[in-house]
């Protein structure tokens, strides 16, 4: 899934069932921001302590496609890898 407007959805813009745990790429998409709280915020997946796959939204898009400009989350993935790792 990307290159797609994915925002003001009701409650989550994602949200991954319990019952499958495959993982998502929903990579090169607008969020309706840049800030990767939000947008992440916005997605409901394993790191939310449910048993469901992960959605992988990065790069993202800077604004809304056809305009936006994929921007890189290396921070980010960082991060999450840590917090894997750790566990």
């Amino acid at each position: 899934m990307q290159f797609n407007n994915i925002f003001d959805n009701y409650v989550y813009n994602i949200q991954l069932s319990q019952i499958n745990d495959d993982n998502v790429t929903a990579e090169k998409n607008y969020w309706g921001t840049t800030n990767i709280l939000e947008i992440n915020g916005s997605i409901i997946d394993f790191f939310d302590g449910v048993s469901a796959g992960i959605v992988d939204f990065c790069p993202y898009l800077d604004a809304p496609y056809p305009i936006g400009n994929p921007v890189s989350c290396k921070a980010t993935e960082d991060i999450i890898n840590k917090l894997i790792i750790s566990d």
